[in-house]
């Protein structure tokens, strides 16, 4: 497993600190464990490291299908403006996104315009928000899609100023790209340009990322999700943005899960310019990349399984098993984040006394100034140690707080399992998922998203139609249930 180009780790220098707790620091010495022991492992920046500005190397993908230049109205609005302009013989009605839609003229549109926003021109902003942000470092290049895809900036043998990407800024935000790409949602062919534009572009040592946003159902899902797979493989992180009700949320929680990125969930496109500012501040502060963490079982313990907490409930749905060791990705680190992860442990018994049960080596690459120090690939390894004991005083003994997140975890993981039998029409075990979710939240203290588990499963028990943003607004959430202020 130890790969000989690895540098041995230095406890005081390394960019890289690493802490661990356990759920119940003491275990039987006399007879074997019922539960299993819970470990939460931190990985957090060095304090010694400060703030710093990497050059980032980032791809925007945005969804520039019809539903994105549709006004943003309450129903209140849609009912005033559909007389006026059905008066007037100023609406027409079409399809996008295999959607009925409505397409307003004339002067109903031009009023409409005085009061309302499409989320195209709201995106369009946004990324000039961001384009101020960019240092003389840093690469940005942006792929449209709806049917088709193209490549909007940099095109291919030009000059990549702030002109240009204007200008294609307003070719996306005027509707001009319908008549070529279509209104429908195909996501594939965006994903390939944007990774091949991702590596022929920017300094070797910048940080990629791709960001997606999208407000519709993709209607190529498995070749998308092939061409992930090939982003994933160029250590490419993804970071996914779903805006409004309209979108597949099981779709876009996937491909950030894979390829170690966020998802956002906004209810309105005015969001995306905070969203977008948000990921590039973190991207500049990445001090640490490509982190992967090894686990081996020690003492005949059994490691059960692995699970991200932080920065938000993950699925990691790939391990690499190599001998002893079971190897996971968790991608990059930036200034002020940490990354946790659980760890399901079964231990043996053995004597009383102080026993290794599990083994983590951390492997990671350096970014920024560390890098031009220590360019070559760094390891650390640690040794997880169970204290057995005969005392039945010690042994009820818990840690709290992490019992609270493995808590919070339970609600993550039950909203999992209530969507996929909800996916496969098994609606009683949906909803009792979400009832047990709904008592372990009581328990927290989060009466509000409680109630709101309570709600979603009282729709499932009497088939009434689910509102699509509380679905999306509980998936959001409980990702985030690690991060208490965030609940």
């Amino acid at each position: 497993m130890r790969n000989p180009n690895l540098q041995p780790a230095d406890p005081m220098n390394d960019d890289i600190q690493l802490a661990w707790s356990f759920n119940r620091p003491w275990v039987s010495s006399r007879e074997p464990e019922e539960q299993p022991v819970y470990a939460v492992v931190r990985l957090t920046p060095n304090p010694a490291l400060t703030q710093q500005s990497v050059n980032v190397n980032l791809a925007l993908v945005l969804d520039t299908s019809g539903s994105m230049h549709n006004f943003q109205l309450t129903d209140e609005q849609k009912r005033y403006w559909l007389a006026i302009a059905e008066a007037r013989g100023e609406v027409s009605v079409g399809y996008a996104d295999g959607q009925v839609t409505r397409f307003w003229r004339g002067q109903t549109l031009q009023e409409i315009q005085r009061i309302a926003r499409k989320p195209i021109t709201l995106a369009a902003e946004a990324i000039r928000g961001l384009m101020a942000r960019l240092s003389p470092g840093d690469t940005v290049s942006l792929t449209a899609f709806a049917t088709g895809a193209e490549l909007l900036f940099p095109k291919p043998f030009s000059f990549e100023g702030p002109a240009e990407m204007e200008s294609a800024l307003q070719q996306m935000e005027s509707g001009q790209l319908i008549p070529t790409l279509g209104s429908g949602t195909r996501m594939a062919g965006a994903i390939e340009l944007a990774r091949e534009q991702l590596q022929r572009s920017g300094p070797l040592n910048a940080v990629k990322r791709m960001i997606v946003v999208s407000d519709g159902m993709v209607e190529d899902r498995e070749e998308t999700l092939n061409n992930f797979e090939r982003v994933k493989d160029d250590n490419i992180r993804v970071t996914t943005i779903g805006v409004g009700d309209a979108f597949d949320e099981e779709f876009l929680t996937k491909v950030a899960d894979n390829c170690q990125g966020e998802y956002h969930y906004l209810t309105h496109a005015d969001q995306i310019a905070q969203t977008l500012a948000e990921e590039f501040a973190v991207l500049k502060a990445t001090v640490v990349r490509n982190i992967e963490v090894a686990f081996a079982a020690r003492n005949d313990a059994t490691l059960v399984d692995v699970h991200q907490c932080l920065p938000s409930f993950r699925t990691i749905e790939e391990m690499w098993v190599e001998g002893d060791w079971t190897r996971v990705r968790v991608g990059d680190l930036s200034v002020g984040q940490s990354i946790g992860l659980i760890l399901e442990i079964a231990p043996a018994t053995l004597r009383e006394g102080e026993h290794t049960v599990i083994t983590v080596r951390v492997g990671w690459d350096p970014c920024g100034p560390t890098a031009a120090f220590s360019p070559q690939r760094n390891e650390m390894e640690r040794s997880l140690k169970l204290i057995y004991t005969r005392e039945q005083q010690l042994l009820e003994t818990k840690n709290h707080e992490v019992e609270d997140l493995i808590d919070r975890f339970f609600v993550y993981r039950a909203e999992r399992e209530a969507a996929r039998a909800q996916q496969r029409g098994d609606l009683a075990t949906a909803s009792e998922r979400l009832r047990h979710a709904t008592r372990i939240l009581r328990r927290l203290g989060e009466p509000q998203l409680a109630r709101e588990f309570e709600t979603q499963a009282a729709a499932l028990e009497s088939n009434a139609a689910l509102d699509p943003s509380r679905v999306k607004g509980l998936k959001a959430k409980t990702r985030r249930l690690g991060q208490r202020q965030t609940a």
